[in-house]
């Protein structure tokens, strides 16, 4: 029995004999990302081969993933099944959840929630899911399902460049929040006045993006010299070296960029003399000192962009370092609290590379 039933922004899929979630690979693109959670976990071959051959674009692969429990067996059964994964797609992060019950698959443009795991047997099974394409959607769901999975879950660490992608992804997470609340405040100027009290001036309170960068810098280009000397005997290891440097200047670039709120303050500089304005005078001047509302906006979103686009460049590093050295071992990142402080001190985070290197 298969059977799609369309409605507005979503369908729903009722199948036996077939993947109840294969639009969703079909679909995968060079702008995609794939997240996924599942009870158990054993990619159909198929949809491994497919992903792998897609791998030079789509880096970031997330799996949540569970094991069934009940004999006392959990840590041999989720050890066999990391190891048993990471030999047939060495490029997948993992993250183990002992609750974990849903089955989630999306790529960003499209979400698969339904009954199926992510597994060859349940092709044999009569399945039932739902395919968003709303993006508002599947943004708020991916946020709540995963977003810090390094704290939300137990996270797998099979590499090197994990350990600096952590942090990164922690600083990203946080300035993209940041973002939004800058471009709302921006956009609600452009609609409606108001006045900032003395103690309220919201954005002189934002994290200085600067301050973690140049913490982050430092602790780059130290495992960027012990990195880069394990490959540089080796054949194709120029790739990496290239990668680390690439990366290395667009750091240092992005060290001295005005931080998030720049453009936002520049643009509310107006404020103390909006206060001081005459009262017929005031949505006349406020009108005159809004015009540049959408440049702020863009002007702060460029910056965003430019930090996305550097996480995009340690994903394709993490990428490369795999393809050149492969993954010879895992560990669990056990406690959550550390993880959380390498947001503040990223140099936390040698010690987990050069485990590594040992």
């Amino acid at each position: 029995m298969n059977k799609i039933i369309k409605l507005d922004s979503y369908k729903i899929i009722l199948t036996q004999g077939e993947k109840n979630y294969k639009e969703i690979f079909d679909s995968i693109d060079r702008t995609s990302h794939l997240y996924i959670t599942t009870f158990n976990y054993s990619m159909p071959e198929e949809l491994e081969e497919s992903l792998k051959e897609k791998i030079e674009f789509v880096n970031d692969v997330r799996v949540v993933f569970n094991v069934y429990n009940f004999d006392g067996k959990e840590e041999e059964k989720v050890y066999k099944l990391i190891v048993k994964a990471l030999n047939k797609n060495p490029y997948v992060q993992f993250f183990y959840s002992s609750n974990n019950h849903s089955k989630i698959i999306s790529t960003g443009n499209k979400m698969y929630i339904g009954s199926s795991n992510l597994t060859e047997n349940a092709t044999n099974n009569f399945e039932a899911g739902v395919i968003i394409t709303d993006l508002d959607a599947i943004k708020n769901i991916e946020q709540l399902v995963f977003e810090y999975p390094h704290i939300k879950y137990k996270p797998v660490i099979t590499d090197p460049i994990a350990p600096l992608i952590i942090p990164y992804q922690f600083f990203i997470t946080e300035v993209q929040k940041e973002y939004n609340i800058l471009k709302g405040m921006i956009s609600s100027a452009k609609k409606s006045s108001f006045v900032f009290l003395d103690d309220e001036f919201p954005f002189e309170h934002f994290y200085d993006s600067r301050t973690f960068l140049r913490k982050y810098y430092q602790t780059f280009k130290l495992a960027k010299t012990e990195l880069t000397k394990v490959v540089s005997l080796e054949d194709n290891g120029f790739m990496v070296e290239n990668l680390f440097e690439d990366i290395h200047k667009e750091l240092l670039k992005l060290c001295d960029y005005p931080p998030l709120g720049t453009s936002t303050a520049n643009f509310f500089s107006f404020m103390e003399d909006y206060r001081n304005t005459l009262e017929e005078y005031k949505d006349h001047y406020w009108r005159t000192q809004t015009f540049q509302a959408d440049t702020a906006v863009l002007e702060e979103e460029l910056y965003v962009s430019r930090l996305k686009s550097l996480l995009d460049m340690f994903l394709h590093l993490r990428k490369t370092w795999i393809d050149l050295r492969g993954v010879k071992g895992h560990f669990f990142l056990d406690t959550q609290v550390p993880v959380l402080f390498w947001y503040e001190e990223p140099s936390m985070a040698e010690q987990y590379w050069r485990y590594f290197i040992k």
